[in-house]
């Protein structure tokens, strides 16, 4: 499974770097946007589009902060385990999913079509599974389970 959570944490950055991309982008667009903004004699309009802009970069500043702050987090857990319990940086193999404990960007696929679910610890899995053992079994909406891996 050491494996595999090589590929699982590489898809997770570039989930992470492409988030970052995109946010830095959109920001700085709309920045531009802003700037761009000429007066008219309709200077309520000017006013408008212009905070509008400065909201969208706002926005996007924001997002921007927390893509670095999850990829700045996934950096530190690249170096942890392998885990006996789970915690953040964690690959969790169940009986029904794949789950890595990190940003929570959801369910994922990799190349070779091993789909995982990338969540944080605060999730509700995430809390349910947090200092779990190998062989523990759990009830999460209903459905039984138990942990098969953990590396």
């Amino acid at each position: 499974m050491a494996h595999l959570k090589v590929l699982v944490l590489a898809a997770v950055r570039t989930v992470l770097e492409s988030r970052i991309t995109l946010a830095r982008t959109a920001m700085e667009e709309a920045q531009a946007a802003a700037n761009s903004e000429e007066k008219s004699s309709a200077g309520d309009k000017y006013e408008t589009s212009r905070a509008m802009s400065q909201n969208q970069r706002d926005l996007n500043a924001r997002q921007l902060l927390e893509a670095r702050n999850a990829l700045h987090n996934l950096e530190l857990c690249e170096g942890n385990g392998p885990f006996k319990k789970a915690f953040p940086g964690a690959l969790i193999r169940t009986t029904d999913m794949l789950y890595f404990m990190g940003p929570g960007l959801g369910k994922l696929t990799l190349e070779d079509g091993t789909v995982f679910i990338s969540m944080s610890a605060q999730a509700p899995m995430g809390q349910l599974l947090q200092g779990k053992k190998v062989g523990d079994k759990f009830l999460f909406q209903g459905k039984k389970g138990e942990i098969l891996e953990i590396s």
